[in-house]
């Protein structure tokens, strides 16, 4: 996908929440009953994304989507 097109969605007013001292940190967004988390992943195996999604619905997740970092 080209990260160019109009998103089909925008939330705003996440918190960023750090996830220990190495590094790894994630955002959390709310939109009603969902929840999105984005986490930056700087440690971990070399399977571990540099990014990952996870999407929950009522606390339950329905989605997961590792990702990359898209530096300007």
């Amino acid at each position: 996908s080209i990260m160019s097109k109009k998103p089909d969605l925008i939330i705003k007013k996440g918190i960023w929440l750090p996830d220990g001292n190495g590094g790894n940190n994630h955002y959390e967004f709310v939109n009603g009953i969902y929840k999105y988390v984005c986490s930056i992943n700087v440690l971990g195996t070399e399977e571990t994304p540099p990014a990952d999604l996870k999407v929950f619905k009522k606390g339950i997740e329905i989605l997961y989507q590792p990702a990359t970092i898209k530096r300007n």
